[in-house]
């Protein structure tokens, strides 16, 4: 199996501080990458924005719909799926790779 490399955009509160922002993006992140590993559709759904896209090191292309689809059928089991965080504030927004 090929490296995945995924970027999570979550909303963030204007209120809060830079830290406690990269935190709520990294807890997020971090379900996000159990949910993808246990196959669990529903935790997927709920994390990934509608317009999510993935892109892996391979060049394959994926939606939402197509990771939850393949969540479903089971399609990919992981024995492990563990990855050191990169963060990145841009604006109102955050990335982690």
């Amino acid at each position: 199996m090929g490296f995945m490399a995924t970027t999570l955009i979550a909303p963030i509160n204007a209120n809060a501080s830079s830290d406690e922002n990269a935190k709520t993006v990294a807890a997020l992140d971090m379900q996000c990458q159990a949910a993808v590993k246990a196959n669990d559709a529903a935790t997927m759904d709920r994390i990934l924005a509608d317009d999510f896209v993935l892109v892996t090191g391979r060049g394959r292309v994926s939606n939402k719909a197509d990771l939850l689809k393949e969540a479903q059928a089971k399609e990919t089991m992981y024995e492990s799926k563990t990855r050191k965080l990169v963060r990145k504030r841009y604006g109102c927004g955050a990335t982690l790779r």
